[in-house]
């Protein structure tokens, strides 16, 4: 199928939601496709691995039900980063003085130590941060990736970022609020899948919604509906049930101003 990601029309492997042969989901911003289709996915740190990560990795989550806990999460991630930053919203940065420092170090100890979180989870910062996610979803694409756990990455291998947090006590209910129950606590939970290896564009595909669009927004809104009332997605899910919410009356709004 022939698809234009503004740069370039390619011809692009593809699949449709609901397709029993998607198992692993990843994914990326539109641009990164045409670089994906030449060179496949080459592990490594991003921007918002950035001092957490150790190693370059592809990232990637199994099932629907995983990947929406992985957007659920990413949900959280992007409330806590808010909140920090909310906190010295109007204070000149550059100067760095008392009052940015006093609020700053406040803010990510209530954030690391989950003091207070209705401060973290203000009406104020949850619009912020679900404005910001429809903004960056919207901007992005789902692949399907045909990984064999045999050979392209193990369930076994290590999670830095969750051993460190399992083991250090100050931040026990950040981390608990953040991955919620683990699966599999001595390796990787399904939902944060990760392989050291680059993955070959052969065992990538793109996925479409119903309107054969690549939406990533549309991708999980699909599955959403498809699983909203799973008890899994009942016990796992803290901010995406209300991200579908303001999702919906966004997109109704966005329709009466069309008409």
């Amino acid at each position: 199928m022939k698809i234009d990601f503004g740069s370039k029309v390619v011809d692009v492997p593809t699949v449709q939601v609901g397709g029993d042969e998607i198992r692993f989901f990843h994914f990326t911003q539109k641009q990164n496709m045409v670089g994906i289709l030449e060179n496949g996915i080459v592990p490594n740190i991003g921007e918002n691995s950035n001092g957490i990560e150790k190693n370059n990795k592809v990232f990637f989550s199994e099932s629907p039900k995983y990947m929406l806990k992985c957007v659920d999460v990413w949900l959280k991630w992007m409330l806590g980063k808010n909140y920090v930053e909310q906190a010295t919203a109007g204070i000149d940065i550059e100067s760095q003085n008392k009052e940015w420092n006093q609020r700053r170090k406040e803010a990510i100890e209530n954030w690391a130590g989950f003091y207070d979180f209705s401060k973290i989870a203000s009406e104020k910062n949850k619009n912020l941060t679900f404005e910001q996610a429809y903004d960056d979803f919207s901007s992005r694409i789902f692949l399907s990736l045909e990984l064999d756990p045999q050979s392209d990455f193990s369930y076994d291998a290590k999670d830095d970022p969750k051993i460190a947090a399992i083991n250090n006590p100050s931040r026990k209910k950040q981390f608990d609020y953040v991955y919620g129950k683990l699966d599999n606590p001595d390796g990787l939970e399904k939902w944060n899948l990760h392989t050291t290896k680059a993955i070959s564009p052969d065992k990538i595909k793109l996925i479409l919604d119903k309107n054969e669009k690549a939406s990533a927004l549309k991708i999980i809104q699909h599955y959403y509906e498809e699983n909203k009332t799973d008890e899994f997605c009942d016990e796992e899910f803290y901010l995406l049930d209300e991200w579908m919410e303001f999702i919906k009356e966004k997109q109704n709004n966005d329709n009466h101003v069309k008409q």
